[in-house]
């Protein structure tokens, strides 16, 4: 299955990156290794994870928590593809990426 990074969370990685490093630049790497494992895990199985508790919808939004990091992805399953929408820390608003997915469809 394709996996699609939307603009913004390819932003969300780049800022969290950023944020790490400049406090050690090893929790950097090891931030990054950690969403690379978390989107092998989503390639490999993405009706693995668990729905997102906080979405309401009929559309197939999943999430994953990344290992030893307080952020989540949260992506959707559409017919041939994997769209991530945000890698965000979990104490941010839990549906804050939403318009990022409206912004999407009016495209």
């Amino acid at each position: 299955m394709i996996v699609r990074l939307d603009p913004a969370a390819r932003d969300d990685i780049r800022e969290a990156t950023e944020w790490y490093a400049v406090r050690d630049s090893k929790a950097a790497q090891r931030f990054v290794a950690a969403v690379d494992a978390a989107m092998n895990e989503i390639t490999e199985f993405p009706d693995g994870p668990p729905r997102l508790e906080t979405w309401s919808g009929p559309e197939n939004i999943r999430r994953v928590l990344l290992h030893r990091f307080p952020y989540v992805i949260v992506f959707e399953i559409l017919s041939g593809e994997i769209v991530i929408w945000c890698i965000s820390h979990t104490s941010r608003k839990p549906n804050h990426w939403y318009n990022r997915r409206r912004l999407e469809a009016t495209d």
